[in-house]
């Protein structure tokens, strides 16, 4: 008789732990639906329930207390205009600071736009390089094909950049590489 009175037990551990998982499932649903109608998810969180605050408009409110959070929340919103403000432009930021990402990508560009305009020209160094270290008479006897293998590899990494920066950096070395080709009468 234990054996069954353990097992109806765990039956009823089992059902309520489907429930809260059901009920997790249907608050994380909300949360989705909300995300897609163009809510955004705040980095506050709900004083009743703890679950992530959204902000739809200027209206910030918890999916899972429903209208008692958002009655709530106007009333705490006076005091918070002020610093609501604030609050918000951190939020705005959040918009920027993904973009931020990009600028911060973009400065590592630029880092890469600055090596890429070094690298270009350490490619073309490394293009008299191996003329210099091969002795001068191979330098003497092919830099039009030297210029052209540059032309060729610096479009390539131009077009192989994932960076507009970089890309622009490399066909600018390409365009003087081939100005220089064609200065040599080629």
């Amino acid at each position: 008789m234990s054996d069954e009175f353990d097992k109806e037990a765990e039956r009823e551990k089992l059902r309520e732990k489907l429930e809260k998982d059901e009920e997790k499932r249907q608050e994380t649903q909300r949360m989705s639906e909300l995300l897609l109608q163009g809510a955004t998810m705040t980095n506050e969180h709900c004083e009743n329930c703890g679950d992530p605050l959204f902000r739809d408009g200027d209206e910030t409110f918890c999916p899972t207390c429903g209208g008692e959070r958002a009655t709530e929340q106007p009333t705490e919103q006076a005091p918070q205009q002020s610093s609501g403000q604030p609050q918000q432009q951190p939020a705005e930021q959040q918009p920027a600071e993904q973009q931020a990402p990009q600028p911060s990508d973009a400065e590592p560009a630029r880092s890469e736009s600055e090596r890429g305009t070094g690298a270009p020209t350490p490619d073309r160094f490394d293009v008299s390089r191996p003329d210099p270290a091969s002795g001068a008479p191979p330098a003497a006897d092919d830099p039009r094909a030297e210029l052209r293998r540059a032309v060729t590899t610096t479009a390539r990494k131009a077009n192989e950049a994932s960076d507009p920066r970089t890309a622009k950096e490399w066909l600018e070395a390409s365009k003087e590489a081939a100005e220089a080709l064609e200065a040599l009468g080629e």
